[in-house]
């Protein structure tokens, strides 16, 4: 894509038509690039200020393979909820900068170990696939075919038994 279609893509995911000069809401696309099969954490999950904290998809990234990120991510929040509920109760700028550290040094160490799980996750999936003969763009392939007249005129049940049957 470029810049100005990626732009306009984040401006519409806001609910914005245009920036319409909006500097405070302005932003810069740092990089732009096709999706590879890799996993990313966060180096910091808090921010020196305590006033940034990442949770989910902002502190990590995982392959599809497993429900890794979106479990994470929720634990990432829970976690992050009862921390602030308790820092609504308490005063103390101290236990603040404690737990907020302490979200950091429990929720990373997880999303690490997630990381390289779901990782090891995908490369069995195509180690399998390739013991099969299949590449990666097999299914899609089959896929295709399915959904391509005169195939796609059967009825569904009946394209659905011949992927199970070629993908065996």
């Amino acid at each position: 894509f470029s810049l100005e279609k990626v732009r306009g893509m984040v401006w519409a995911g806001l609910g914005m038509d245009s920036p319409n000069g909006a500097n405070e809401c302005d932003f810069d696309v740092l990089s732009i690039r096709p999706w590879t099969m890799s996993s990313l954490v966060a180096q910091r999950y808090v921010n020196k200020s305590n006033n940034v904290i990442l949770v989910g998809d902002a502190a990590h990234a995982f392959p599809p393979a497993g429900g890794f990120g979106m479990n994470t991510g929720l634990q990432d929040s829970h976690n992050l909820a009862w921390r602030l509920a308790l820092l609504l109760r308490s005063s103390s700028d101290r236990m603040a900068k404690s737990i907020l550290y302490k979200y950091e040094s429990d929720r990373k160490p997880i999303a690490t170990q997630n990381a390289a799980l779901s990782v090891r996750n995908y490369n069995r999936t195509l180690r399998i696939a390739k013991a099969c003969y299949l590449d990666a763009q097999h299914p899609a392939l089959l896929t295709t075919v399915l959904g391509s007249p005169p195939v796609s005129l059967l009825p569904l049940q009946t394209r659905q038994d011949m992927f199970r049957r070629l993908v065996r």
